[in-house]
């Protein structure tokens, strides 16, 4: 019966000892939201530090501010734009003596573009693509964002 008196009270003293260092530890405000939301004495100031790591992930959900804006589409437009690409209405395909030509608006001028080598399956479908060009020769976004090359054909 002494044998277990012992034991028993390691175990007190190691999960006393634990939840201590678990409520006073420093990575205890690292991964609580609340305090990532809020600055460290500001946190500690409205006595936020006495909340379990649950309750303050709870009291989080409850007060949680509104999700930041997105800026990836915006981003990804300025980039285009800065690397001189620029929007261009594909209006659709014109079959002309066994070849098809991709018939592009830009800028209120209609162009036929005749497609780079064998790349005659992944070409761009009819709306809004990204497109630059550099005299004749022409890249076109597809929608799965790859480059599509072409040269620009007369059309009779």
């Amino acid at each position: 019966m002494t044998a277990t008196k012992p034991t028993l009270l390691t175990v007190a003293v190691l999960v006393l000892l634990t939840a201590a260092l678990a409520r006073s530890g420093p990575d205890r405000d690292d991964l609580n939201p609340l305090a990532l939301q809020l600055q460290t004495d500001q946190y500690r100031a409205c006595g936020l530090d006495k909340l379990t790591a649950d309750e303050a992930t709870r009291l989080f959900g409850l007060v949680r501010p509104a999700p930041a804006g997105s800026y990836l589409a915006e981003s990804a437009v300025r980039r285009l734009e800065r690397d001189g690409w620029r929007e261009v209405d594909v209006l659709g395909l014109l079959e002309r003596e066994h070849e098809k030509l991709l018939v592009v608006v830009d800028n209120y001028e209609v162009v036929a573009l005749s497609p780079w080598g064998l790349v005659r399956d992944n070409l761009p479908s009819p709306g809004l693509h990204w497109a630059k060009n550099s005299l004749s020769s022409w890249d076109i976004l597809t929608a799965d964002g790859e480059s599509v090359h072409f040269t620009a054909e007369e059309i009779d």
